[in-house]
């Protein structure tokens, strides 16, 4: 890995983490649109931070979801008149429409894996239409209060999910990696829906699994799969690390900047 990294190029690794960058944005515009929809209208600054916040203690915390508490906990103390069920569904919704794009693209990319069983190729669009028809359901079900903002905010899901897709197409680009670029996808997308489940801290060592042993299957080079996931990491966690300021600074303090309406 020390060798690969070595012959890196670095100009496409910093386009990497500004496209990172700019789906964390877009993330954050996602969930604070979730806010809106329950009455909690935030200002775009406060919600970057509480978003980049979110982002630092989720270094910390096992999987991707205590930067998701966090939010749940100081949303709270901010804003005590909106019952904490609903902005923990907004919370949940937001990532769950995430891993639904994510699960979406990597249906349709199967289709371009020749390698892959005809059986898989066939049903993945046909699955798309099944889960997309599922996750309508259960939005309405159970997410009532957010189907207006739903279309929209699955929208911008897709697009930060195709976002991180380029940018791990950037970091492969700093190894000259022009092949098998489908397979490489398949495998972050499926690295990306593990990293969620709370089993390390951060999703470090998560990811990397999947694209070791995703990599051997798919007759990849394992060294290189595994500096390409180690590497988003690594982005990941120099972003997520922006956040420390709002740490320091008192978690900006729980001034009383949420309106609800």
């Amino acid at each position: 890995m020390w060798v690969t990294l070595q012959r890196a190029n670095i100009a496409w690794l910093v386009v990497a983490a500004v496209l990172f960058t700019l789906s964390k944005l877009l993330s954050a515009v996602r969930l604070n649109i979730l806010f809106a929809q329950i009455g909690v209208i935030m200002p775009a600054t406060v919600n970057r931070q509480l978003y980049w916040l979110g982002m630092f203690y989720n270094l910390f915390l096992p999987g991707g979801i205590g930067g998701d508490a966090y939010k749940i906990i100081w949303l709270k103390k901010a804003s005590p008149t909106v019952p904490a069920i609903e902005t923990g569904k907004a919370v949940l919704l937001d990532r769950l429409s995430g891993m639904m794009a994510a699960v979406v693209i990597l249906l349709i990319m199967c289709t371009c894996i020749t390698f892959l069983p005809m059986t898989i190729r066939l049903t993945a669009i046909p699955a798309v239409i099944l889960l997309s028809f599922v996750y309508w359901l259960l939005a309405k079900k159970q997410f009532s209060l957010f189907q207006t903002a739903c279309s929209i905010t699955s929208l911008y899901s897709v697009g930060v999910q195709l976002l991180q897709c380029i940018c791990v197409w950037c970091i492969m680009m700093a190894f000259g990696i022009t092949g098998h670029i489908p397979e490489y996808m398949l495998l972050f997308l499926v690295s990306s829906l593990v990293a969620v489940l709370p089993f390390t801290l951060g999703g470090i060592g998560a990811r990397e699994l999947v694209f070791l042993y995703g990599s051997s299957y798919m007759h990849l080079v394992q060294d290189v799969s595994v500096t390409i996931s180690l590497l988003f990491y690594l982005i990941t966690a120099l972003v997520s690390l922006a956040g420390i300021r709002y740490f320091i600074n008192g978690r900006f303090g729980l001034k009383r900047v949420v309106g609800v309406v």
